[in-house]
């Protein structure tokens, strides 16, 4: 069981990606926790160590740290006194990422996204709806 609080939840996830903790210069400063440049886009990460996570506020408090067009924006999760850490982005931002992975040919078969139930079955039901709409069109 980690122990680490939240500060040292921002230098394990900065180390593990080879940088340092993002340093806010005003105390109290909203500011992202970690910055990892890449070749032509930052990854941008926020971190929350607690008991709660309320997704959808820390996911628009996200955004407003984006400085640039091609930032991929996450927010790296671990409920208090737990090892797991479980990161939340956008699907835009994830197909970002792959993108690169894709450019530079590799390869992730043998990956597995963690969606919830709702998201999958409202991602199922808006493909339908614009492919019945689709064949109305082409039926006329």
């Amino acid at each position: 069981m980690s122990r680490t609080n939240w500060k040292g939840f921002e230098l394990v996830v900065a180390r593990a990606l080879g940088v340092e903790r993002y340093s806010k210069s005003h105390l109290g400063e909203s500011a992202p926790d970690v910055i990892k440049p890449m070749k032509n886009f930052n990854i941008v990460i926020d971190t929350k160590n607690r008991k709660k996570l309320n997704l959808v506020d820390e996911i628009l408090k996200l955004e407003t740290y984006k400085t640039n067009s091609s930032d991929v924006m996450t927010l790296c999760f671990r409920k208090t006194n737990s090892k797991k850490t479980v990161v939340y982005m956008k699907v835009f931002y994830f197909l970002r990422l792959l993108e690169e992975a894709i450019k530079r040919d590799l390869q992730f078969e043998d990956l597995v996204i963690n969606l919830s139930w709702e998201d999958f079955l409202g991602m199922v039901k808006k493909i339908e709806s614009k492919f019945k709409r689709t064949n109305k069109k082409k039926k006329r």
